[in-house]
């Protein structure tokens, strides 16, 4: 019988150690990107409900005294009011101050995304922004 060279003893623990930081670095990862597109994603949703909510507040008493002309005249007033109200509901999204532009209401928002599992590589959080333009059009 010949001896065993001892040179190669526990490579294979050093091997297994590499690959599962590996595995382990990969499911951080993939969890932090998962979390921003799903946050992204509802607040994409949540900024374009809103922009189509406070495209709907005309302002009636500028459309009966002038008319309606090309485009429907907004209440920047009611879009104020709407977008406040959806800000209450959503207390985790910061909403700008919307703009109305003749019949058009843009509006932007962004949310911080608290990334936990990223902490590992010094990431505590993402910003995710948000832009919706609504139309009021007058056919």
């Amino acid at each position: 019988m010949t001896p065993r060279s001892r040179g190669d003893d526990g490579a294979l623990t050093v091997l297994v150690i590499g690959f599962t930081a590996i595995a382990a670095l990969m499911v951080v990862v993939t969890t932090s990107v998962s979390a921003v597109f799903l946050a992204r994603r509802e607040l994409v949703s949540t900024v374009d409900g809103a922009a189509v909510a406070a495209a709907q507040q005309v302002d009636a008493a500028t459309a009966y005294a002038e008319g309606l002309g090309l485009h429907l005249p907004l209440d920047e007033r009611a879009v104020d009011e709407v977008v406040a109200d959806i800000a209450r509901r959503h207390p985790d999204v910061r909403f700008a101050n919307p703009r109305v532009e003749d019949d058009t209401v843009v509006i932007a928002a962004e949310r911080v995304v608290d990334l936990r599992f990223a902490r590992v590589l010094g990431i505590e959080s993402w910003t995710v922004r948000a832009r919706a333009r609504a139309r009021a059009p007058l056919r």
